[in-house]
This record gives structure tokens, sequence and C-alpha cells, in this order.
């Protein structure tokens, strides 16, 4: 049997209950010969049946450690599939129709060595990540985890990504993409709504934990001390320190 041409990783950030419409999303937007992986870091009962339901043959269900960090989670992914192409999706990010389609044919035209979409927040038309200049396809030096594409190549090349790392994983991931000199491609032709909303009936325990405080605190430091830069402040201070530093190194 042939490899699959592509295997999304639906995978929880910090929260369970926008999986439905991110599994949805991501089957009705699936090429052919390709699978979808949701990795169950502490699904509901019911939630998890309904997720199984929605997928049918195209889902393969995979355990991982409960509230798994997403480092974790993709490495765990890179070393169980083994199609010719992988994507992240977060389980509170829903794919726009056409986005993978686009993801694949940037990566296949050689562009990027890492293609992602333009992420809006809660609805289109409300930017969440897309660095200017707007309206074009364009080389970036900085991605949202809420949603990446690449070759199993690429991804072997990039190797393990830090499972310490438990926030500033956008940054962290940007670096180590510059560090191994893989190019990040951005277009406007493929979009994703990420969904900012939780509920706390359903995601109190996994979010609380992934913004345990002393958890942050930690990952603040793991990345001073890895980059030798200063992880103070807002995202955007981050996004502009990774812009000025192209040539970051350990």
């Amino acid at each position: 049997m042939s490899e699959p041409f592509l295997s999304i990783g639906l995978i929880a950030r910090d929260k369970f209950s926008g999986a439905p419409t991110a599994l949805a999303a991501v089957l009705a937007d699936l090429p052919p010969n390709s699978e979808v992986v949701v990795f169950d870091a502490g699904y509901p009962a019911e939630l998890a049946a309904r997720l199984r339901e929605l997928g049918g043959d195209r889902l393969r269900w995979q355990a991982t450690q409960r509230h798994a960090n997403t480092n974790l989670v993709w490495n765990q992914f890179v070393a169980t599939t083994r199609s010719k192409h992988l994507m992240c999706v977060e389980n509170d990010v829903e794919l726009r129709p056409g986005a993978s389609a686009e993801l694949m044919s940037m990566l296949a035209s050689g562009y990027c060595d890492v293609a992602v979409p333009v992420v809006h927040e809660d609805e289109v038309g409300n930017p969440h990540f897309d660095p200017a200049p707007t309206g074009v396809r364009r080389i970036v030096t900085q991605l949202e985890r809420h949603c990446f594409a690449l070759s199993r190549a690429t991804a072997l090349r990039l190797g393990g990504l830090d499972e310490q790392m438990w926030c500033r994983t956008d940054l962290d991931l940007g670096l180590t993409l510059q560090l191994h000199g893989l190019a990040v491609g951005v277009t406007p032709n493929a979009a994703a709504v990420f969904r900012r909303h939780q509920d706390p009936a359903v995601d109190r325990d996994f979010y609380d934990h992934r913004w345990d405080l002393a958890r942050v605190a930690a990952a603040n430091e793991r990345v001073r001390a890895k980059w030798r830069i200063e992880p103070a402040g807002e995202a955007c201070r981050m996004r502009a320190l990774l812009e000025d530093n192209p040539g970051v190194a350990v």
C-alpha cells in the first residue's frame, strides 16, 4: 500500500471544546489518500465519541499524555506517521475551504519549506496572524503554531521540537526554523480561523494546566537561556524581536 499523501494532526493546545468544528473543517478540506490523526490528550468521553463518529475511517485515534504540550504531540505525530506531507492543525482552528490544497501547492512549488495560512480570530476579516506586506504570498521569519504544513523530509531535517517549551512555542519554532535554514511562506489564498473562546465546563482543567504561572515562567526562562534573548512583553514584541534578529543562534 502506498504511503498517504498527507497526514493532518489535530492537536489540542489548551482546550477541547472546539474540536468538532475543527475536525469537520479538516475533513471537508482533506485531499484524497490522506488521513487525520486526533491526539487524545484527555477528551471527555462524550466529546471523544462525537469526534470518532465525525471522522469515520478517515480518522486515526492516537493516545498521548493527558494535557500533553503541543511540541510533545508534534514529535509523536512525526514518529507515528509515514505520509509524504504533515500538517499541524490545533483543535481550536477552523480551516477555510481550499486551505490544505493551497498549502500543499506552496510546498510542491518549492516556494518555501513550511507553509502557513493567514489566521483570522473568531471571524474572517479580523486578523490574528497576517504579517506585512499583506495580500500577497511572501516569505516571513515567524509563524503561528495554529496551523503549519511541511514535507516529511523537512520535518526530519527540523528534528524534534523542544518538549519542555509549554509556551513561547511560536517563537521557539520560528527561531529553530531559522537555525536550520528553513523558509516559512504565508499566502492569502489559504485561511484559517482561530477560536479563542473556551467552554469552562469542558476546558477549565486543561486551560489552567496550560497557563499555570509557574509553568509559563519556566518556559520564559527556557527561551531566555536557549536563545539568549529576554522573553518579556507582549506577543507582538516577540515577533518584532524575531524579525530584528534573523541570524540569531544558540
